[in-house]
């Protein structure tokens, strides 16, 4: 039993439906369709499939130990995967050419495409690659990733296709994230602010540090870090590069005047032999709380 495919949307899902369910289908062909992806992990006992001019970006028959008749020219493959078949004896494929979105310097192809093996490539031109993770990295915009994939073996030996890979890089969002409490009591020190308490993920340009002093309403730039007792902010900036958008934070803090008192009044509480004490408390700002008294000599009226 075979299966054709035509170039309608209607028509795919329908065959697609039916082929998924027909465990016993021996032939397929989707030649010259839209198709994008193709499962035939039910259909073991494939022989003939014919995949011509699609849309496919991965291919895998590595349990279709059936297989004889393999045909795929001219689809963007980033990988095909033939596991080992020796009853493949006829096989018709070509290098291809793909294209995929990315963002910023890196990408991981693994999840690019689902069952991809990074062992199975080799990197010709273009960017390096991580076997472990899959992470692709150090491409240049406007210049192909090219690799060749050790597809597996048919019938006739070893097989491998090359691929070029055109990204489309899309420039990702940076990150900045300060690690560090600015607001302190004075010491007389200016304040520290440096690129180690920064942690800053996505562009590589140079971190600009700008502080601002508050005066009335308005903020004031300041040529130095702070020092003296008031209330600043930091603008911390890293500029737009090949890969990144620029991004900036804005963290406001305070240096406050060693043992600022905040006095709360307290009413009289009596006297003591015509001699009366007022009792205060001062609240300092390192939490302490100290009580002092004052002598009032003023006479108690009879």
């Amino acid at each position: 039993m075979s299966a054709v495919i035509q170039n309608c949307g209607f028509c795919i899902v329908q065959v697609q439906r039916l082929h998924s369910q027909n465990k016993a289908l021996m032939g397929l062909g989707v030649s010259d369709t839209d198709i994008r992806e193709l499962d035939i992990s039910a259909n073991l006992a494939l022989r003939n499939l014919i995949c011509n001019n699609t849309h496919l970006n991965i291919l895998d028959v590595s349990q279709h130990k059936n297989l004889n008749i393999l045909r795929c020219e001219n689809s963007p493959l980033a990988y095909l995967n033939l596991g080992n078949n020796e009853n493949l004896t006829e096989l018709n494929k070509t290098d291809s050419t793909v294209n995929l979105d990315v963002v910023g310097s890196s990408f991981n192809i693994k999840e690019a495409y689902k069952g991809i093996d990074p062992n199975n490539m080799t990197m010709i031109s273009g960017g390096d690659l991580d076997k472990e993770t899959g992470i692709v990295s150090h491409y240049q915009v406007g210049t192909p990733i090219v690799y060749k994939y050790d597809c597996g073996t048919s019938g006739n030996g070893k097989e491998t296709m090359q691929v070029t890979l055109h990204l489309n890089v899309k420039k990702g969002d940076s990150l900045i994230t300060l690690n560090k409490e600015l607001s302190k009591t004075y010491d007389g020190q200016p304040i520290e602010l440096n690129e180690t308490d920064l942690t800053v993920k996505g562009s590589s340009k140079p971190i600009t540090i700008l502080y601002e002093e508050k005066r009335e309403d308005s903020w004031v730039k300041l040529n130095s870090a702070p020092r003296e007792v008031g209330t600043y902010r930091v603008k911390i900036s890293v500029g737009e590069d090949e890969y990144y958008h620029s991004a900036e934070i804005v963290k406001e803090f305070e240096i406050t005047e060693v043992g600022t008192a905040v006095p709360h009044e307290v009413p009289p509480t009596g006297d003591m032999n015509s001699i009366g004490f007022n009792i205060g408390i001062l609240l300092i700002s390192a939490g302490a709380i100290v009580y002092s008294m004052k002598r009032n000599n003023k006479k108690r009226k009879v």
